[in-house]
């Protein structure tokens, strides 16, 4: 029986805005999850215990640096296919990249596990009283490992079909139940090691789901396939380059932890991970934003639409206008918000940092955009050689830092490396794309000047000595930033394409 070609739908605004919407309400609902859990958890655990419980949730996100890339490797090649209607050959690359991160997985497993011991004991700064329980704690998630490793091939199987509905419908359970897991665990008992199996136990069921949903989404798909080498080749080419980047990424994300843990304090580590875990969630609107162009500009790509610079450009505007008044409230409202959620004395050790890491959120997000268009180009080469070119001025800032300023020192260091990845990725697209510019060339330039300008402002107004005017100062700023975008940074077709956007959603 000839397979018939799935009905995938078109990438018009209806559809992108509907998928944007998905993946942000996707990362949105495990944040305001995390708002009303990490309290409780700080309390339940204490701050030594919770501290570890952040290196474990680290961990767990770290472990997808083990597929080598084949995750996205598998999301970027399924576009291709798809838009190219080669079904039998996608079913053999699909089977072939489920095989090898099944295999990858049971390797970095056993290494993980070997390493735990080691780990807790002789790297992190962790009280003898509680190192048993974390050395168990670390041994059971290195048995998620094949589960974390395949949940990304998995999922990306479904975003490169715009099922974008379907793969939130399983993300929203599982965030929320990444905090609420152990809020139910430590209702038993406060050992680490019942939490992490907790949340081992709720990372099987979202594989398994995802697993199920992805494999029924194409014709023949349930069918297993014997790899080949031809698609594992083709897989690893690419998959490679973007091993470095997930490598070097997450390393240059996390480090900060591992360094503040070693030469700091675990109470330290909670002090600088719970606001660094809050505020980089604040940039939810990048990634869901470009998770939904990601197949849509490799389909510009394969079949030459000539559309793909006015998308990267579009999206970066939009990003900017839609996080300039978020970032512009944690400035202007961080001693106030922390002071709320976590109490005085978190928010005595944790302003700095909030403020700070605030500030990277911006241009981390912007820099989601030039990332992305490069892997969708097949390039991902060039976004790893600047990471490669990142990661030891990083590390060197970070640790002269950390022993000058503290913790706020570590915010110093990631801003800055961020700002530095921003523009890299930037300038890596604009000569990528040289022909397709237009007048959107000077654009990190002008982003660069009014975010300098409008959040140094924004910054020495929350340091004014009257709490009783930051909320009247934070809402006028809120409310002049994104104007202030709309006027010097969006043309006048941008303005124009936002208004229709704006009607659609309202639809």
């Amino acid at each position: 029986m000839p397979e018939v070609a799935p009905i995938i739908p078109p990438p018009g605004g209806h559809t992108l805005v509907r998928n944007i919407i998905w993946n942000l309400l996707g990362q949105g609902a495990p944040l305001l999850v995390a708002l009303l859990a990490i309290p409780l958890l700080i309390r339940g655990l204490g701050t030594e215990r919770f501290g570890v419980l952040v290196l474990a949730w680290m961990v767990v996100g770290y472990f997808t640096l083990f597929d080598l890339g084949i995750g996205r490797a598998t999301t970027k090649y399924t576009s291709e296919y798809l838009a190219k209607k080669a079904f039998p050959e996608l079913n053999r690359l699909i089977w072939t990249s489920l095989l090898i991160l099944f295999a990858i997985g049971i390797l970095g497993m056993v290494i993980i596990h070997r390493l735990a011991p080691y780990v807790v004991t002789r790297i992190l700064v962790i009280p003898a009283t509680i190192q048993r329980e974390s050395i168990d704690a670390f041994g059971l998630l290195a048995f998620s490992l094949p589960i974390v490793v395949g949940t990304s091939a998995a999922r990306g199987i479904l975003e490169a079909q715009q099922r974008f509905g379907t793969v939130n419908a399983i993300a929203i359970p599982a965030g929320v139940a990444n905090y609420l897991l152990p809020l139910a665990a430590i209702h038993i008992t406060n050992d680490l090691s019942l939490v992490v199996l907790f949340l081992v136990a709720g990372r099987t069921i979202t594989w398994l789901l995802f697993l199920y949903f992805s494999l029924n989404s194409l014709p023949g798909l349930r069918v297993p396939r014997l790899p080949r080498i031809s698609c594992a080749l083709q897989l690893f080419h690419f998959g490679g380059w973007v091993t470095v980047s997930s490598i070097i990424g997450p390393l240059m994300t996390y480090a900060d932890r591992f360094i503040v843990g070693t030469v700091l304090t675990m109470s330290a580590v909670a002090y600088y991970a719970t606001p660094y875990d809050l505020v980089t969630k604040l940039g939810i609107i990048a990634p869901g934003v470009m998770g939904v162009l990601f197949p849509v500009l490799i389909t510009s790509i394969t079949l030459k639409q000539g559309d793909f610079w006015a998308l990267h450009d579009r999206a970066t505007k939009f990003i900017l206008l839609a996080l300039a008044p978020v970032v512009v409230c944690t400035l202007m409202l961080a001693q106030l918000f922390l002071g709320l959620w976590l109490g005085a004395e978190f928010a005595a050790n944790s302003r700095g940092v909030f403020q700070i890491l605030s500030v990277g959120v911006l241009f981390n997000s912007l820099a989601v955009v030039p990332f992305t268009a490069i892997h969708a180009a097949g390039r991902a080469d060039l976004s790893a050689k600047a990471h490669l070119i990142e990661l030891p001025l990083y590390l060197l800032t970070l640790w002269f830092l950390v022993g000058r300023f503290g913790i706020e020192g570590v915010a110093l260091a990631w801003l800055l490396r961020v700002v530095l990845d921003y523009v890299l990725m930037f300038s890596i697209a604009r000569r990528l794309f040289a022909g397709e510019l237009g007048a959107g060339h000077g654009l990190a330039a002008g982003i660069l000047m009014y975010s300098a300008l409008f959040l140094s402002i924004a910054f020495l107004l929350s340091a004014i000595p009257y709490p009783a005017a930051w909320i009247p100062l934070g809402i006028f700023m809120a409310a002049l930033a994104p104007y202030l975008v709309w006027r010097l940074i969006l043309r006048p077709d941008d303005r124009t394409s936002l208004r229709k956007l704006c009607a659609v959603i309202i639809q």
